[in-house]
């Protein structure tokens, strides 16, 4: 069978958090069910997965974003894509996926935040088009 791109559903949920788990995010099954119900029903974003041979091997995060100071956009917030399927353009595939979604919602522009230790998805970008704009720190506050 050949494989696809979908729209993910609440039932993929144990497929997104071991894919997931292979990037080190450890994120209990219960807590990402949680999360995706949330925002499977947010028309702001936009999640899909790739399947191959029945089984989920990738996965796409696009939020659709409206700024004060800036241009809206959709930013892809997260993509991972099974470690026996890299480079083999399913990363391609999804990528190309969310863009059509942000055409669809009117935005001219796609981003993608990489973390810089992970120097491998860089050069994957850049063959998609996309250039570096900046480089950033992120800082959080949690409180209780």
């Amino acid at each position: 069978m050949k494989s696809y791109i979908r729209n993910a559903e609440q039932k993929d949920y144990v497929a997104i958090s071991a894919l997931s788990e292979q990037l080190g995010y450890k994120t209990p099954h219960v807590a990402v069910l949680k999360r995706l119900k949330e925002i499977l029903k947010n028309p702001e974003h936009c999640v899909l997965v790739a399947v191959d041979h029945d089984q989920i091997i990738g996965w796409v995060h696009g939020i659709y974003s409206l700024r004060i100071e800036s241009e809206i956009f959709v930013e892809i917030t997260g993509l991972i894509v099974d470690q026996d399927h890299r480079n083999k353009g399913t990363g391609k595939k999804l990528v190309e996926h969310v863009q059509n979604w942000a055409k669809l919602q009117n935005c001219k522009l796609l981003r993608a935040r990489t973390n810089t230790l992970r120097a491998e998805s860089h050069p994957f970008y850049e063959k998609l088009n996309f250039t570096l704009n900046k480089e950033q720190k992120v800082y959080d506050k949690i409180w209780h």
